[in-house]
Formats: C-alpha cells, structure tokens, sequence
C-alpha cells in the first residue's frame, strides 16, 4: 500500500488546527497528522526571540538549519508510521520548504543558503492544501483573533506579508490548491474533506489466489468478520477486523472503484450483524512489508476454507506502476477482473467451481 503525503499550510489564523481535528475525526486511523515542527521546537526549549534573546537574523538562521533535519525525520518516521498502522495517508502540518516564506530572499535564498533542491522539495508531496489567513480573508476580524492568542505575535500587515509569502512558494507545486476563507471555518473544513476524499474514498486493487499458504512467517494475523447488507448495485457491507468495526460502501469497478468507509460503534455492528446472514466471509488477513508498500494475505476459513489470496491496494494507479508480486507468491493467480472472487461473490456463492 503506497502512502499519499499531503502538506497542510497557510498564512497565520488560517484555521489547521479545526482542519486536523475534523479530518482526524473523519478518517480516523487512516490519516496519520504529523505535528508542526517549527512549534514543537519552540515548545520543546528552542530559544524564542524577544522573550530569551532579541530577535536577529542569526537566530533565523539557527532555527531554520534545525527545523530542516527535523521536518525530514518526522516526515519519513510518519511516513513509516502510516505503513506499520495500515493507514493511506499522511497530513503534513506545514512542509519542508515552508521557512522560505519567512527569510529575507524567498525561495531563492532559502534554498541557496539551506541546501535545498526546490524541485525535490515539491516532489515529496502529492498535494499541498493552502488555508487563506484570517488576514487576508477577513482582516476586521485579526485583532479580535490575535488578542485571544498569546503565540500570535505578527501585525495585520506583517500576516498579510506571510500570507501572500507562502502562496508565492507553495503555488509553484503542480497541485497545490488555494482555500479561501471568506465562508467561514466551516466551509473550509467541507473543502478540505473533499479534496482528500480521492486520495481517501478511491480503492485501487489488484486481488491474486494463490495455490496454497507461502512458506514465509505469517505471525498471529487478524481475525475478519464481514458481511454484507447489499451486493448489487455496488455493496454496502460490514466489517469487524480484529476489535474494531467498520461500515464501507463500495462502487461497482474491478480493479479501480469509489470506496466510503468509516468506523461503525459495536453495538451498530452487532445490531446489523443479523441483516448479512448467508452473505458473510471469516478470514484472517496477514500484513506482509513488500518495499513501499504493504501487501494483505488473507487465508479464509468455513466453507472458504483453502482459498488464500494476496491484495496490494493504493489510491492511484500511477502509486502501483511496476509493481511485482514478491518471490513467495509463486503461482498467484491474477483473479482482479474475475467477477467469482470478489468478496461479496464469494460471500453468497463460495468458491468458484473448479
């Protein structure tokens, strides 16, 4: 499973703190945030200007060469993070070139003197969301926000400076998509969910039987219960995957369709659990690391008991270009665009003759 990285950014009382709430609400497990560095530094000890020292060019300095180590690590650690908890995506509160926005010279400078290849810079991210600043978007409002912020230092026009600073850096990034927040934090939350919603609610999959359980250490596994309400048009199923709960709503497609799951309390589970009768599936699925990706074995039991099969999902097809099933699946069957083997099939009808 390949993980999208996405940049959170935007001018000062832009509204990131309500955006990573409601997405951490929405998507739950599936989004790992990774915190704002800049603010764990100055949280952590890092010298602040004009309460430990007068604020001057080399503290800048100093503070930009050691946010840059740090927003890598973080970056690459949360990456990693997302992949060992299963999740899709991860949301990066500010990126790594964000600091141009805030040195004299711009990016040009920035990336001179900190040894930072723009190019390369863009490229760690599939997509950069940009919240409009308060500022900009309404600057009748800024005092009132400021004064009820002790961290917020700047004057309305030193926030409308860093406002448009960061647009100028961010918009050269080939997704980078501009939220404006003259609506309100409300509206601003709904378009951010829906620019994440492809990245999130998008299954793309290929599914392969193998011909019998491969000889690598499979360790405990996860037990999975799943039953579906509906299996045509598309399917809206249930799903307990070790001690948690799902509901998922699927499209119809093979090997690329529209896919809305969230998590489902256990008592709806249990109370819907009757409505699947005939059309259920036990398993248990085996997470297997396979380079930048990782693989889900599942070995099924009762009626379905010997069928094994391998999925490697993502949510693009250009995430799963070149990809090759590892040495121990020798045999796989490639069975994405077999109508017999997909869950809800197998679910109603078993296994497939022959």
């Amino acid at each position: 499973m390949a993980i999208t990285k996405v940049v959170l950014t935007g001018g000062p009382c832009a509204g990131k703190t309500s955006v990573t709430e409601a997405v951490s609400k929405e998507y739950g497990q599936r989004v790992v945030i990774m915190p704002e560095v800049p603010s764990m530094l100055l949280n952590g000890g890092f010298p602040r200007p004009e309460r430990d020292l007068p604020y001057s060019q080399t503290w800048l300095h100093a503070f930009q060469d050691s946010i840059l180590p740090v927003q890598r690590n973080m970056e690459d650690l949360h990456e990693e993070m997302a992949r060992q908890r299963g999740a899709d995506l991860v949301l990066c509160d500010r990126g790594l070139i964000e600091g141009a926005a805030y040195v004299p010279g711009g990016l040009a400078f920035f990336a001179e003197r900190f040894g930072i290849n723009p190019a390369a810079a863009y490229a760690r991210y599939d997509l950069v969301i940009h919240l409009e600043s308060v500022a900009t978007a309404r600057p009748e409002l800024w005092d009132g926000l400021k004064a009820g912020n002790p961290a917020r230092y700047e004057t309305l026009e030193q926030a409308q400076q860093r406002e448009y600073a960061l647009r100028d850096i961010w918009s050269q990034h080939p997704n980078w998509v501009f939220v404006p927040g003259g609506r309100g934090i409300k509206a601003v939350v709904v378009r951010v969910l829906e620019l994440l919603s492809p990245y999130l609610d998008t299954e793309v999959e290929y599914k392969y039987v193998l011909p019998g359980l491969p000889t690598i250490t499979l360790g405990e596994g996860v037990s999975v219960q799943q039953g579906y309400i509906v299996i045509e048009p598309g399917e809206l199923r249930i799903r307990r995957l070790g001690r948690e709960a799902f509901i998922t709503v699927k499209g119809d497609g093979t090997h690329t369709r529209g896919e809305w799951e969230r998590p489902l309390p256990q008592n709806f589970f249990h109370q819907l659990w009757p409505a699947t009768a005939g059309r259920r599936i036990e398993k248990t699925r085996h997470y297997q690391p396979h380079g930048r990706l990782v693989l889900e074995l599942d070995v099924y039991h009762g009626r379905l008991s010997g069928l094994v099969t391998v999925e490697v999902g993502a949510q693009s097809l250009d995430q799963l270009a070149g990809f090759q099933l590892p040495d121990w699946a020798q045999g796989a069957v490639d069975v994405t665009n077999d109508p017999r083997y997909k869950n809800k099939r197998l679910a109603t009808r078993g296994l497939p003759a022959g």
